[in-house]
């Protein structure tokens, strides 16, 4: 499924987003959440 309006998000608020569900959803087992950030900006 893609989006029907794209828009620039900042990328700490999409982490932060997705950190959230992953630990809201109260998983029975542990997990390790990884993130790597290359510093490179889009033009």
């Amino acid at each position: 499924m893609q989006p029907i309006n794209k828009k620039t998000i900042r990328l700490s608020t999409l982490v932060r987003q997705v950190a959230t569900d992953f630990l809201n959803n109260r998983l029975d087992e542990p997990f390790i959440l990884e993130v790597e950030i290359l510093m490179k900006r889009l033009k």
